[in-house]
């Protein structure tokens, strides 16, 4: 039906003469010209959409890794594994040493780091903050003369 109306228009339109013929060339070449603008931002969004589709399948596969860290971290190298978690390194930063003792060991520390998943590594240093708790109260009761500031803000 549609094909049957345009053969119609084309009939009509080869018949026109003069001023009219003139008009319908110039509607037609701006109706064209539209027709080229709304064809390249079609393309264009295209485009976008097929950008969008790769980045959703990126975010997939982003969500898929974190909800597996645990298997990602072992294929993690050794050094980036050493790392002790980010909030564990805070907490270093904040201990205070008190007449040029340290209040944890590179060794302590390493065992926490070794421990594997920042999970992991929080349990340990839990534990390691508890026992340093116990140590330094115990070394304030008997300490005797200097000073009592041996801190320990391992939050």
């Amino acid at each position: 039906m549609l094909s049957t109306k345009g053969q119609r228009l084309v009939e009509s339109a080869s018949k026109m003469t003069g001023q009219a013929r003139r008009l319908l060339d110039d509607k037609l070449e701006e109706v064209g010209e539209k027709l080229g603008r709304k064809e390249q931002r079609l393309a264009e969004v295209e485009r976008r959409l097929a950008l969008l589709q790769q980045a959703e399948v990126e975010v997939g596969w982003v969500v898929t890794c974190l909800k597996h860290f645990d298997k990602v971290w072992e294929t993690l190298t050794a050094q980036n594994r050493a790392l002790p978690a980010p909030d564990i390194q805070v907490a270093v930063l904040g201990l205070e040493s008190v007449d040029g003792v340290e209040p944890i060991s590179e060794r302590a520390l390493r065992g926490v780091a070794h421990a594997g998943a920042w999970a992991k590594q929080r349990a340990v240093w839990g534990s390691l903050t508890k026992e340093l708790s116990c140590q330094v109260g115990h070394a304030r009761a008997t300490h005797r003369g200097g000073s009592d500031a041996w801190t320990a803000s391992a939050g």
